[in-house]
């Protein structure tokens, strides 16, 4: 089955978070973020080409996307991160998905999935679509797991791939 509707493209961007020198948060095992949102991708890589979808990846490897290997882990993760809105510039895909885990080790209460989305740095009608992309999103995971969390996807206007919103973007 293709992917039709009024789209301009069916071409969609999953982003691994972290990867090389930025491992992100660490399991009480000693597994890292970077490891687990790499295997999600991929998985999600398959199902949407499974849906008709072309899909682009910020990473396919365990590989930090700021260039030279040289600098502070700080300039280094913020080249990464501008190499990975700049995949999504370039692309300009229908979405932008970009998986990330949480550790919220001060209240063991807090966890479950979590979806965020813009509200400002873009068009309008690339916000609206990011909230609405979030949303359902969030329902879908929250009724798939059944994790006994009833999260609202989240306003978050923050995060660095959330400026200069080209297209509908969401972090989960």
């Amino acid at each position: 089955t293709r992917v039709t509707g009024d789209l301009n493209t069916d071409v969609i961007v999953i982003d691994a978070g972290h990867g090389g020198i930025d491992g992100g948060a660490v399991s009480s095992d000693g597994v890292s973020e970077k490891n687990i949102n790499l295997a999600i991708a991929q998985e999600l890589k398959t199902l949407a080409e499974g849906a008709g979808w072309q899909v682009v990846m910020t990473r396919d490897s365990d590989v930090n996307l700021g260039e030279e290997p040289i600098g502070t882990i700080r300039s280094r993760q913020t080249r990464d991160l501008h190499a990975r809105r700049t995949v999504i510039e370039k692309t300009r895909p229908a979405l932008a998905i970009s998986i990330h885990l949480n550790s919220f080790k001060e209240d063991a209460s807090v966890h479950g999935t979590q979806v965020f989305y813009p509200t400002k740095g873009g068009e309008n009608i690339h916000l609206a679509k990011s909230k609405k992309l979030a949303e359902i999103v969030q329902k879908r995971v929250t009724v798939s797991l059944r994790d006994g969390t009833s999260r609202k996807a989240l306003a978050k206007d923050n995060y660095f791939l959330f400026k200069n919103v080209v297209c509908p973007i969401t972090i989960i």
